[in-house]
């Protein structure tokens, strides 16, 4: 993605690459980083979706379920 000029976060960082690593890249590395990091995107609001759901079922948030886990190790 272009960067945002003139934004405040964008004046410091380039928000997509901040290091400017796919600067070396070939436009092939870069298509495939992007894909990379949207289904990372869609894993991780999947995952948020879940807490959220188990949070919903169980009225405990998912801190409290964490600290209700015991474990047998048979």
């Amino acid at each position: 993605y272009p960067p945002i000029k003139g934004a405040w976060p964008e004046i410091l960082l380039n928000l997509w690459d901040p290091f400017n690593f796919m600067a070396r890249m070939t436009p092939e590395a870069k298509k495939a980083g992007l894909v990379k990091e949207i289904n990372n995107g869609r894993l991780a609001m999947l995952g948020f979706a879940g807490a959220m759901f188990a949070e919903g079922q169980t009225g405990e948030t998912l801190a409290q379920q964490f600290e209700n886990l015991s474990f047998s190790i048979v």
